[in-house]
């Protein structure tokens, strides 16, 4: 049982400490449309300003359910479970989120 909460939080908080604390992804996103113009030809780029997003890594529900689903899957649990450890990591990263 620890080990399921240990992978379920571990993940959460991986996955919303780089994608949104860390600010990483959208720097580098930043970085490659400023650099090499890659992102300007994303529809609706001319009314947004915003550059391409980096998915799943610059999304912290998205990086932490793929952490959670890899993680557990890596560590020997069968297909189904590492599916929910991924999906309640993913729920646990948007509560932390909002609790913050």
């Amino acid at each position: 049982m620890t080990e399921y909460l240990f992978l379920i939080i571990g993940s959460a908080s991986l996955g919303l400490g780089f994608a949104e604390i860390s600010q990483i992804p959208q720097a580098f996103a930043s970085f490659l449309l400023n650099r090499f113009n890659l992102g300007k030809s994303v529809k609706g780029y001319d009314y947004i300003k915003v550059p391409y997003r980096l998915k799943p890594f610059d999304c912290g529900y998205c990086l932490s359910f793929w952490t959670g689903l890899i993680s557990s899957y890596y560590f020997g649990y069968d297909l189904i479970a590492s599916l929910m450890i991924g999906f309640v990591a993913g729920i646990v990263s948007i509560l932390i989120k909002r609790i913050l």
